[in-house]
């Protein structure tokens, strides 16, 4: 007897043979594309896998950008990616907004007060940020 209970991607198989239960997972690996879905009307965080050590996420961006008053200062080391269309950071520390274009990334530190100062507004910015604790030594 085979007994499938599917739990999000995850399911367990329970086969019984000579009376002994044995307990089998096999995780259904998705194959889904990174520019699939992408939204033209509002900025989309969509986290793509995410374990106690580190959140990987998908950011889609249609002309937003970070308030002029605000900072982002976080508590995690980001690592991110532009995988399509264009984006300008500015960071505390410099004057001048770096420019990002496809393929183009950057790690910023914890605590590295940032902003996005704009995105293209003529086509989806496709970022792909990871997020994680340094694990200092």
């Amino acid at each position: 007897m085979v007994t499938l209970i599917k739990t999000l991607n995850l399911m367990a198989v329970t086969l019984e043979r000579w009376n002994e239960k044995f307990r089998v997972y096999i995780l259904f690996m998705n194959i889904d594309n990174i520019f699939a879905s992408v939204s033209t009307h509002t900025e989309v965080f969509e986290k793509l896998l995410s374990t106690s050590h580190f959140t990987l996420e998908r950011i889609v961006s249609t002309g937003q950008a970070t308030p002029s008053s605000e900072w982002y200062d976080q508590e995690k080391e980001e690592w991110v990616i532009l995988l399509s269309g264009s984006a300008g950071l500015l960071f505390e520390t410099k004057n001048t907004v770096q420019v990002l274009h496809p393929g183009d990334y950057v790690h910023i530190p914890a605590h590295q007060r940032h902003r996005v100062e704009w995105t293209d507004s003529s086509q989806p910015t496709v970022w792909l940020a990871l997020h994680f604790q340094n694990e200092k030594v």
